[in-house]
């Protein structure tokens, strides 16, 4: 009985030491979870039982306990370095076998999937060209190289302050070669449907808001009156949506007159804020005779400048109902006694672009950003998480796949729930912890070592045994 209890020391204590030192190898492993042997004492069983004073029969390695717990993140110069900061797993398959793995080693394959350094795909979610996570299935996760589609202007959005102080001028003397014909310009650079640039400029004529004003029929007393010009790549277009141009730089030749060719009229009111919009497009605005309608409220403060014809080949704005029409949005833009600057510029539009970079948000959203500028969602990455994850099946490669005792897995969004957020440009360190290993080591040799000790003094007793006479 002592040999086989010797033995059983042995074989425990043999398995404590292949642990630690799979531990010990792996102190580098990238998503590594270190592992400890559990041990059980043995005893022999009886129908009566074995009784108080009944002797062991040994020890029994019950389990190998692999320890998920998190580790240190450490940053790298790859975007598609991935680390979970928290519970949770990355989902990647192969041949139809999912698995799950914390080894955040991400690249993208010669077909554009994201895959890891044993080729299986990540699992994510896809997005529309429009940047809209496309959830549902779980699927292979493939990045787009082609050239992201140009974007035509369809709204500028711009806040200005436009100087109380300047001198009201006459519109009608209104020359855009001729910078004292006008208070101030702006030059906005928009797209058209194909992705070709455009020159969107802006001039802003401080007028008398009298009913003298040929621009303004109904007196306004409320403060101070804005008429608005604009051009597209130098030529001047008529407002009523003919598509009647003149080169700026022969204005002054053209024998037309501003009532034609102007687009807005902005009205502030006496403490600077804008009061009013009035739009001078042909069947949306004001008439430039009358001076009725067209008034916007302040919470849609706009000017539609209908550019129809003003390019050849592409348009502006969105195919359909408002193709070739551009909304001026002035909302928030002031007139104090300050000089004449733009606060804030945007337009929608867009040429086209390739994709230059990517970065990975905390929830998982993968962020393509393009050489025109603009940055969208091109992909989702899910977190599993399990309610024993320490009885996932290890499969090697720093992976593991479900089982019974483990549960089903749960797949969320990172960063809800119990779920762990995602951290771009990072992998997570193995968590083993050398020095804790290496007296492990030295305990496992010394529990060796006992044991061979037991089997040597029992050979010894039996020897004696043998040896009487």
């Amino acid at each position: 009985m002592s040999f086989n209890i010797g033995l059983s020391g042995l074989r425990g204590a043999q398995m404590d030491l292949s642990v630690t030192g799979n531990n010990i190898s792996n102190a580098s492993t990238v998503g590594f979870k270190q592992s400890r042997a559990e041990f059980g004492d043995v005893y022999a069983s009886a129908v009566l039982g074995t009784g108080k004073n009944s002797v062991g029969s040994g020890v029994l390695v019950e389990r190998i306990f692999q320890q998920h717990t998190q580790g240190n993140i450490d940053y790298t110069d790859n975007a598609l370095d991935l680390a979970i900061n928290g519970n949770g797993y990355f989902i990647v398959s192969e041949d139809g076998q999912t698995q799950y793995t914390r080894a955040g080693y991400f690249g993208l394959d010669k077909d554009g999937y994201i895959v890891n350094n044993t080729g299986k795909r990540l699992q994510g979610y896809e997005a529309d060209l429009q940047g809209n996570i496309q959830s549902g299935a779980l699927g292979d996760v493939r990045i787009s190289q082609s050239n992201v589609e140009p974007n035509a202007t369809s709204e500028v959005d711009v806040e200005f302050n436009l100087d109380a102080t300047d001198t009201v001028l006459d519109p009608t003397t209104f020359d855009p070669t001729d910078s004292t014909t006008y208070s101030y310009a702006n030059s906005t650079t928009t797209y058209d449907s194909l992705g070709n640039p455009h020159t969107l400029r802006e001039y802003f004529i401080k007028v008398d808001p009298s009913n003298a004003n040929p621009l303004i029929a109904n007196s306004y007393t409320g403060g101070n009156a804005w008429a608005v010009v604009t051009t597209l790549d130098g030529n001047m277009y008529q407002n009523d949506g003919s598509g009647t141009t003149v080169a700026a730089d022969a204005w002054s030749t053209s024998g037309n007159t501003i009532d034609d060719f102007y687009h807005g009229m902005l009205l502030f009111n006496e403490e600077g804020g804008l009061a009013e919009v009035h739009d001078a497009v042909a069947g949306g605005g004001i008439d430039p005779t009358t001076g009725g309608g067209g008034t916007t409220t302040n919470a849609n403060q706009r000017i539609n400048l209908d550019v129809a014809g003003q390019v050849a080949g592409a348009y502006f704005g969105q195919a359909g109902a408002t193709q070739d029409q551009i909304e001026f949005n002035i909302l928030g833009s002031t007139q104090y006694g300050a000089e004449s600057a733009v606060q804030s510029q945007t337009q929608d539009g867009y040429t086209t672009g390739r994709l230059a970079g990517m970065e990975v948000s905390e929830d998982g959203t993968i962020f393509g950003r393009y050489t025109n500028g603009q940055n969208r969602a091109i992909g989702q990455v899910p977190i599993a998480t399990f309610t024993s994850p320490e009885n996932l099946k290890a499969v090697g490669s720093t992976a593991w796949v479900e089982t019974f005792e483990s549960g089903i897995p749960t797949v969320n969004m990172a960063g809800t729930g119990i779920t762990g957020v995602v951290e771009g440009g990072a992998l997570e360190g193995s968590t083993v912890d050398l020095s804790e290993q290496l007296v492990n080591m030295i305990i496992a040799q010394r529990n060796y070592q006992a044991n061979a000790k037991t089997i040597q003094t029992q050979d010894t007793l039996t020897q004696t045994i043998i040896n009487l006479r």
